[in-house]
């Protein structure tokens, strides 16, 4: 897909394989590689204006940082990912679920530092969306997140109605 794109001259797929790849990497712990695959589709959507994919390259950047504890860049990045993409006054699923996305990571974040009334904020935004667009593993993924939460404060019963959902 990658040459395809170089042949046909086609940023758009040049950016979803770049960022492919670095999800793949990603996947198999190879972290600077995929940093460098999801810089290089950001610099490419940047350049083309494109915000979808910027938002998509600013999330997978996003989520790296925040597996390797990378705090401050990882919020940074899954902000701008949110800001650009409640911008846009009509979005698409794509967008949708990205702002989702932002949303849920942000979460994932606030929960490590324990800041649970935050999180829980950030968990119930990406619900709404997730409902909306009827992404089931989405929400599955906040249910459970929003589980944990009410279990750390020891709201038993709270925890188990959403682990059960």
């Amino acid at each position: 897909m990658l040459s395809q794109s170089n042949y046909y001259h086609n940023p758009n797929i040049k950016c979803f394989a770049l960022n492919k790849l670095g999800v793949f990497y990603r996947d198999k712990s190879k972290y600077k590689k995929a940093l460098d695959f999801h810089y290089t589709a950001l610099n490419i959507a940047k350049k083309n204006r494109n915000a979808e994919q910027i938002i998509i390259s600013e999330n997978m950047l996003g989520v790296i940082y925040r597996r390797t504890d990378e705090v401050i860049p990882a919020i940074n990045h899954h902000q701008r990912a949110l800001e650009l993409g409640e911008k846009i006054k009509i979005p698409n699923e794509t967008i949708l679920r990205n702002i989702a996305i932002s949303r849920n990571s942000l979460g994932n974040i606030y929960l490590t530092m324990n800041q649970l009334d935050d999180a829980y904020k950030q968990f119930s935004k990406s619900l709404e969306i997730e409902l909306k667009i009827k992404n089931y593993l989405g929400l599955a993924i906040n249910y459970q997140n929003i589980g944990g939460i009410f279990e750390k404060k020891n709201e038993l019963d709270k925890a188990l109605q959403n682990y059960q959902k």
